[in-house]
This record gives structure tokens, sequence and C-alpha cells, in this order.
């Protein structure tokens, strides 16, 4: 029987389960482009800033774009009976918990899923943890909004960012602004 050839992504998931780690590439380096257009920061620069060792490069409360693969996901029920949900998302620096908020997550619930690549632009938020005798403080990402990417770098539907606010669009990248510093509504108040 003809059998297909795994796909490149198909097999480094199966390297990554099998082995506990990508062996012959890693998911990310197809998204070069869209990581340099969206000024990403490797997760590594973001957990390197904090403690006492500390470099202080990115800052509480800092907005930041990251792009990463999902590694795992819990989905819990608030008291209010909504979804939220909490993401552990990798690169090839190190991981970070996403904290997924229940308005954002009913946004943006289909793009979710393990394994998938996906952009996301939110704020640094500090939780003190025990480890050992000492407290440090771990950083965790609060999502505000998913940027669709693709492979080739080029942000699906043009230049579109989409926010927990509202969805905004524009190919010049007018009110989309890719740092993910500010988006603007589209409307007047």
């Amino acid at each position: 029987p003809k059998i297909e050839e795994f796909t490149r992504n198909e097999l480094l998931i199966m390297e990554k389960e099998t082995a506990g780690i990508y062996l012959s590439g890693h998911p990310i380096l197809d998204y070069s482009e869209a990581k340099a257009d969206l000024k990403a920061v490797d997760i590594g620069t973001v957990v390197s800033s904090f403690g006492d060792d500390g470099t202080g490069e990115i800052k509480e409360k800092d907005r930041v774009n990251i792009i990463g693969i999902i590694s795992s996901k819990k989905i819990k029920i608030t008291k209010n009976e909504a979804k939220m949900a909490f993401i552990l998302l990798e690169d090839m620096t190190g991981s970070i918990e996403v904290i997924v908020f229940p308005g954002v997550y009913e946004q943006f619930a289909s793009r979710f899923t393990d394994n998938a690549v996906i952009a996301v632009s939110g704020e640094i938020s500090l939780k003190e943890s025990a480890a050992g005798d000492s407290i440090r403080e771990e950083p965790k990402l609060i999502l505000r909004s998913v940027i669709p990417v693709s492979r080739n770098g080029t942000h699906e539907n043009g230049s579109q960012i989409f926010t927990e606010e509202t969805e905004v669009s524009g190919s010049s990248g007018e009110n989309a602004v890719p740092d993910g510093k500010s988006v603007q509504p589209n409307s007047s108040k």
C-alpha cells in the first residue's frame, strides 16, 4: 500500500512525544518572519527578566507579544459557570503560563489546541511562589489577544489583530499595531 509521508510538523510532534524534545528542528523556526513582524519576545527573555539575577529587561504589567506552542492546557470552570484556561506556552527558550480569563477564552477557545503554534499578546503578571526556603516571582502572561499568523510569516486575513474588546483590521496597519502596545477600536464616542 502507498502511504503518504508524514509532514514536517507531524514528525516534530512525534519526536516530542517520544523523546520529550524536538530532535530534527523546532516548529517555531517556521514562524521567524512573523516573530520579527510582531516584535515578539522569547519566553526565555521574559523569564530571565525576573528573580534575584533578573535582567529587568521586561517589567511587571509590560505588554508583550510571544509566539509559542501550546504544550498543555487546563480548563477550569469559574464560580459563575464560565470557562477559563491555563495554558503552558513554550518556545525554543523556555515556557510560560498563560492565563486566559473567561471573556477572552470564549472569544479564542477554538485556537487553543494542543501543539498549536499561536501568537499572543498580553501583560506580564508576577506571582510569588515558594522555592525551597526563598520566595521567587514567576512571570505569567495575562492573555489579551490572539494574533493569527501563518508559517510564511504573513498574518492571516491581512494585518488583523483580534482583541477581547473588538476586532481591528487594516492592511495598512493603521490601527493594527503589531507590537501590541495599543489597539484602538474603530468607534467614535
